[in-house]
């Protein structure tokens, strides 16, 4: 199935923006330019093979549906859920839904940044590569306000994902009663 996440990811931001076109302008205009790039180009201009052209597109981003599964799975599942989302304000739910993970800072370029999850919720506008920065600000803030700021190592993020599966699928076997 993780093979399947950034096809998923795509689509659900494609209907988000087809669903609103002229809130999505922009983005709907970059949309059909990547399909002209992608798709139609090869098609028509350099008369490649449809099955080469789906394949060139689609292989890429099934490859990377995993890696990007990886780093989503690591981050957010198993992390509690909220219930009634008017009862926390906008930084409590983007704290407690999420977790940092710590990697060496060589491999921040590995998760994109998004091993800081939680600045990347708090200010998603920050790039990526000053979110370990950003970190070093926001975790002692967050902390002293008594938010609880998750972080882990990824080993130990990937044990909570699969402890959290393992808890799922017990209680699924068990019978409706």
């Amino acid at each position: 199935m993780s093979l399947l996440f950034g096809h998923s990811q795509r689509t659900l931001s494609q209907l988000g923006a087809l669903a609103a076109p002229r809130r999505y302008r922009r983005d709907l205009a970059l949309l059909a330019i990547h399909y002209g790039v992608w798709i139609v180009l090869p098609l028509l201009a350099l008369n490649v093979p449809v099955e080469r052209v789906l394949a060139a597109y689609l292989v890429p981003a099934t490859l990377l549906g995993a890696h990007f599964a990886a780093i989503f799975w690591v981050n957010h599942v198993g992390m509690p859920l909220i219930g009634e989302p008017k009862a926390f304000s906008y930084v409590e739910r983007q704290v407690v839904t999420t977790r940092n993970v710590c990697v060496p800072a060589p491999l921040d370029a590995v998760f994109g940044g998004l091993n800081y999850q939680i600045e990347h919720h708090l200010v998603p506008s920050c790039p990526p590569f000053r979110l370990r920065r950003l970190r070093a600000v926001l975790r002692p803030l967050l902390i002293e306000a008594g938010l609880p700021y998750h972080e882990t190592g990824w080993w130990h993020a990937l044990r909570e994902v699969g402890t959290h599966f393992r808890r799922i699928g017990a209680l699924m076997a068990r019978p409706a009663g």
